[in-house]
């Protein structure tokens, strides 16, 4: 598609609640820069704003695989702008007490934490 180097409109006629309308359209150059810098920063926060999402799902202690898995692809369905890349499941040892556990001691009970990466194409100029 050939971008237009001069400023061009157009008139529509129309009828809207038994009103006769005439729409004159105008295009420019310049407008069209304000609109994609207007479009570019609200796709950058709102994609900032799913990462920081999904950072606080890392972070998020599971009980069991199922949960973290459900919880991920409730998440995965909020995504409008990022996309997730690859992800997985990962559980952690954890112990009763204070302090270091002895070498060799089995965990007390395990949680679950999804790590991963979210990939976005928005990007800051």
């Amino acid at each position: 598609m050939q971008e237009l180097t001069q400023t061009a409109w157009c008139t529509l006629g129309t009828v809207y609640g038994e009103v006769r309308q005439r729409w004159v359209v105008v295009y420019s150059p310049q407008a069209r820069q304000r609109a994609l810098k207007s479009v570019d920063t609200h796709c950058l926060k709102h994609s900032r704003a799913e990462l920081k999402g999904f950072e606080r799902l890392c972070n998020t202690d599971f009980a069991c695989e199922a949960d973290a898995r459900k919880a991920l692809e409730r998440f995965e369905n909020t995504l409008k702008i990022a996309m997730l890349g690859e992800t997985r499941v990962e559980a952690l040892p954890r112990f009763h007490g204070t302090g270091r556990p002895d070498r060799g001691r089995a965990p007390d009970f395990h949680v679950y934490r999804i790590d991963g990466a979210l990939a976005s194409r928005v990007q800051e100029r």
